[in-house]
C-alpha cells in the first residue's frame, strides 16, 4: 500500500539483507572490497528502513 510504513520498513529491511547475503558470498570468495561496499550499502538501506518507523511513533 502507498503510505504504508510497514511495508516501507518490510521493503527495506529486505533489500538490506539480501546485500548482506551478498557481501558474505564475496567475502568468502575473497572479494574484501566488493564485500566492504556491499555491507555499507546494506547499512544505508537499514538506516532508511529506520526512518519509516520513526514516523509511526
Amino acid at each position: 500500500m502507498d503510505g504504508d510504513a510497514e511495508s516501507w520498513f518490510a521493503t527495506w529491511v529486505e533489500l538490506a539483507r539480501r546485500l548482506c547475503d551478498q557481501a558474505e558470498r564475496s567475502e568468502a570468495h575473497g572479494r574484501q572490497v566488493t564485500a566492504r561496499d556491499a555491507y555499507l550499502r546494506a547499512a544505508g538501506y537499514y538506516a532508511t528502513a529506520l526512518v519509516s518507523i520513526d514516523a509511526t511513533a
